[in-house]
């Protein structure tokens, strides 16, 4: 996304187009990322006329003008979008800020015994559960809410479903939100938690084998972290362009097709769950996050890549003066 956003100035003053007005297969060609289409493009960046792209273009400049930009990530995951940021491919016009890749940084966990989840995985076979979690604004409609039940019970795969309904649902029990019978009918193989639950812990456990999930980058680096291949379903802000990273660049997730207005049907969820824990392409893909993850460790330890870029953004601060106490006008911002 950074390399996007950088670039932004940039394709804004050479573009005679607007991407909103784009056909669906007219190819998008960014420094470091893969070919992308409209519909991989952030919606905000789409329409220069709204405020939200001004509100971009103007975020965008000043992270131009920044001596460095310190990036939740590490080179063996995007390292066609770092070479580029680093070249200065993506500020042709302009010189590039120094960038520190010092990931993957995630949450610590924690002692989370009290919650029934964590006891219930401890009950279900190695890598047999699929995870479904959605961050904090990952909300659904009643009648999407269903198709997600029934393209889990379609799939007869063991899972762990945290549902967050849109706001005026919350007052419904998951009874009266789901499928008549559904939760008696999985009962054996599925459970079904509200609002909340220990993501990183659960996906630390050794009976998750899969995470739908909306393409948040927490989220993405804590399954990288814990070797947990990803079935993507992007919801907002840069999780399509997310999305296109993890199925066609790393190869460590399937993609979840959508219809135009982003409705799921059941059976597209029941068949890419079915997909990653049964076929030889999910297979391929535990491999391929299984590498991600040695990958991620060996960047944050001994002589790695982020212990390197943590080292010299180290190093950046002393000659400014400021490294014991950073400056609330520092020149470097946090992306």
């Amino acid at each position: 996304m950074l390399s996007l956003f950088l670039h932004l100035p940039t394709y804004h003053k050479k573009a005679t187009k607007a991407i909103k007005d784009f056909n669906i297969d007219t190819p998008i060609e960014l420094p470091g990322l893969p070919t992308l289409f409209v519909d991989d493009y952030p919606d905000d960046g789409k329409d220069p006329t709204s405020p939200g792209y001004q509100i971009l273009l103007e975020c965008a400049k000043v992270f131009r003008e920044s001596d460095g930009v310190i990036i939740n990530t590490f080179d063996a995951f995007e390292s066609k979008a770092i070479k580029a940021l680093r070249d200065g491919s993506c500020v042709p016009d302009g010189t590039s800020p120094l960038i520190f890749c010092i990931g993957p940084v995630i949450s610590t966990l924690y002692d989370t015994d009290e919650h029934q989840c964590m006891s219930w995985l401890d009950l279900q076979p190695r890598q047999s559960v699929v995870l479904l979690s959605f961050g904090s604004m990952g909300r659904f409609s009643k009648a999407q809410l269903n198709e997600i039940a029934l393209g889990l019970e379609k799939s007869k795969q063991r899972f762990l479903w945290v549902v967050r309904s849109e706001l005026d649902l919350d007052e419904l029990s998951l009874d009266e939100l789901l499928p008549e019978g559904f939760l008696e009918r999985t009962k054996e193989n599925g459970m079904v938690v509200r609002n909340w639950a220990p993501q990183r812990a659960i996906l630390s456990h050794e009976s998750v084998g899969g995470l739908v999930t909306h393409c948040g980058w927490n989220s993405i680096l804590e399954a990288i972290c814990e070797g947990v291949p990803m079935i993507t379903w992007p919801l907002y802000a840069e999780q399509n362009l997310n999305r296109v990273i993890l199925v066609q660049e790393t190869k460590i997730a399937l993609k979840l097709n959508e219809s135009r207005d982003k409705f799921v049907s059941a059976s597209e969820l029941g068949e890419r769950v079915i997909e990653l824990m049964e076929s030889n392409k999910g297979k391929e893909i535990r491999e391929n996050i299984l590498k991600m993850k040695i990958s991620a460790n060996e960047a944050r330890g001994g002589s790695g890549s982020s212990l390197v870029d943590l080292k010299r953004l180290g190093d950046s601060w002393k000659e400014r003066d400021s490294y014991n106490e950073l400056s609330p006008n520092s020149p470097f911002l946090i992306y």
